[in-house]
C-alpha cells in the first residue's frame, strides 16, 4: 500500500511538471492532489491570515503521532521497562514526554476557528445556533426542518457519524478476527467487548465523560470533547460580540476561572498534571480520566483558542488597538 502511494505521488508529480496540468476535471484534480510539487507549493505559501494555523495543525499531528507511538511501545511485552525509567531522566526525550500536550493545540485551533466563524456570521446577522450546528456536518440543508424537530439526531450526521459508526462496527466484529497472539485479546479483544457495550456513548459524543474507563476506541475521546466545546463556544462568543467593552474583561476572567477549575480537579482527584510513563497504573488511569479525557480540564486550551479567534477577527476588521489590549490581558492571566 505504501509503495503504491509513493508510486502514485511520483507519477503525479512527473506528469504535472511535464504537462503543466490545469483545469477542474476529475483527472486534473487527482493529479494535483497527489503531486508533491503542487502540495509543496501549497504548504509553503501563506496567502491568508488563517492559513498560518495549518502549520500549527501539521506540527501538532506529528507530535500526536509521536505520543501514540510511544504509548503503543509501552504496552509491548518485549520492551525493557528499565529503559523507560532511564529515558525519563534524559533531556533529549523531553519532547516525547511533553507530546501529550499537543492535543491542546488542536483544541486551541478548534476554539479559534469556531470563534472566528461565529463572529463573522454575527457581523453579517447570519448566525443561527441550531442551523450552524447542523450545517457543520450536514451540508444538504433540505433536511433542516426535520433536523429542527430532531436536532441531536442530525448533529454530526453527514460527515462524521457514519464513518464513526462503521469504525465502531469494525472494532466490535471484524477487527478481533484479524490477528492472534499472547497480547491480542488484551488489546483488541477487550475493545470488542467494550464497543459492543458502550457504542451508544460514542454516537452521542459523551464517551469521554460517561464511563471513560471502558471507552470504545479510546482515541475518539477527542470527538466528544470537541462536540461539547463546539456547542459551548457561541454562548461565550455572543456576549463578547454583543458587549465589546465588557468582552475584554470576560475573556481574562474566564481563562482565570478555567485555570482554577483545572487546579481544583487535580487537587480533588489527587492526580498528576502530565502523562509520565514511569507512574503507577492507577495514577495514569486517574490522569487519563480526569485530565486527558475530561472536557472541563481541557477548557483553558479551548478558551485560549476563543481568545485567538477574537484577536484574528479584530485584526481583520481593523481593530488593532483593541486587539493589543486583549493580548495584554491574556498575557497577564497566563503569567
Amino acid at each position: 500500500m505504501l509503495g503504491a502511494l509513493v508510486s502514485l505521488a511520483l507519477a503525479a508529480t512527473v506528469y504535472e511538471e511535464r504537462f503543466n496540468v490545469e483545469g477542474g476535471g476529475i483527472f486534473q484534480v487527482v493529479v494535483q492532489s497527489f503531486s508533491m510539487s503542487n502540495n509543496w507549493r501549497k504548504l509553503t505559501s501563506c496567502n491568508t491570515m488563517m492559513a498560518s494555523l495549518d502549520g500549527i495543525r501539521a506540527l501538532s499531528i506529528f507530535a500526536v503521532m509521536l505520543c501514540h507511538f510511544g504509548l503503543t511501545n509501552l504496552t509491548l511485552p518485549y520492551i525493557n521497562k528499565k529503559d523507560i525509567f532511564d529515558t525519563s531522566r534524559r533531556i533529549e526525550y523531553l519532547p516525547y514526554y511533553l507530546s501529550s500536550l499537543s492535543v491542546d493545540s488542536f483544541l486551541l485551533l478548534g476554539g479559534a476557528l469556531r470563534t472566528y466563524n461565529v463572529l463573522e456570521k454575527l457581523e453579517r446577522k447570519k448566525f443561527f445556533y441550531f442551523k450552524d450546528v447542523i450545517q457543520r456536518y450536514l451540508r444538504k440543508f433540505k433536511y433542516f426542518l426535520f433536523a429542527l424537530i430532531f436536532p441531536y439526531l442530525y448533529f454530526y450526521a453527514n460527515r462524521l457519524t457514519p464513518a464513526l459508526a462503521v469504525t465502531i462496527a469494525f472494532y466490535a466484529t471484524i477487527f478481533p478476527l484479524l490477528g492472534s497472539g499472547p497480547t491480542w485479546f488484551q488489546d483488541v479483544g477487550v475493545q470488542k467487548e467494550v464497543c459492543q457495550e458502550n457504542w451508544p456513548l460514542n454516537l452521542l459524543y459523551v464517551n469521554n465523560i460517561i464511563d471513560p474507563d471502558r471507552m470504545c476506541i479510546v482515541q475518539t475521546w477527542y470527538l466528544g470533547a470537541d462536540m461539547q466545546l463546539y456547542l459551548l463556544a457561541p454562548l461565550i462568543v455572543y456576549p463578547i460580540w454583543m458587549w465589546p467593552s465588557a468582552g475584554k474583561y470576560i475573556i481574562p476572567v474566564m481563562l482565570a476561572l478555567s485555570s482554577l477549575l483545572t487546579a481544583y480537579i487535580i487537587f480533588e482527584t489527587d492526580t498528576t498534571v502530565l502523562f509520565v510513563s514511569t507512574f503507577e497504573d492507577d495514577k495514569l488511569a486517574s490522569y487519563f480520566k480526569w485530565i486527558h479525557y475530561f472536557t472541563p480540564s481541557r477548557l483553558f486550551s479551548y478558551l485560549a483558542g476563543v481568545t485567538l479567534g477574537k484577536i484574528l477577527s479584530s485584526i481583520k476588521n481593523g481593530n488593532a488597538e483593541k486587539t493589543s489590549k486583549v493580548s495584554l490581558n491574556i498575557v497577564d492571566i497566563i503569567r
